[in-house]
């Protein structure tokens, strides 16, 4: 996660370092992966966006790939951005918030939300723990 990659407008780099991102969300990389998380560091569907001011990364559990990411504001965002052909259309259904939906552009919907459709969350602890709350769900 470097800021200083050529992906980040210098405005942007200064609000995300004033406001402790880059701390943030390295914690909650570092926690999730000492956890048995893989770590992947890029976007699926433009998510998480540099042009956007948000810096994150991308983990998989369950068949589900998430987006987790954060903007200058330090509330923490979740999203399922992608899942694997294991994943039963029904689970999808019953649990996620599609979001942003454009068949022609992303196949659907750009992202989904957790269950409780939330746009993010205030702090890492409850990012985390709506994560893993998804996780159980899906993980029988």
């Amino acid at each position: 996660m470097n800021l200083r990659d050529g992906k980040f407008k210098k405005e942007a780099i200064e609000a995300l370092e004033a406001n402790n991102i880059p701390e943030l969300i390295s914690v909650f990389a570092e926690e999730l992966e000492k956890e048995g998380s893989a770590i992947i560091h890029g976007a699926v569907n433009g998510i998480p966006s540099p042009s956007n001011g948000e810096l994150g990364f991308l983990t998989k559990r369950a068949g589900f790939t998430f987006a987790v990411y954060a903007r200058k504001t330090g509330r923490v965002n979740v999203r399922v951005v992608d899942f694997d052909e294991s994943v039963s259309a029904s689970t999808v259904e019953k649990l996620l918030h599609p979001r942003q939906e454009d068949e022609k552009k992303y196949n659907g919907p750009r992202f989904y939300a957790l269950p409780g459709n939330a746009d993010s969350y205030r702090d890492k602890e409850t990012a985390k723990a709506k994560l893993y709350e998804f996780i159980s769900m899906v993980e029988n």
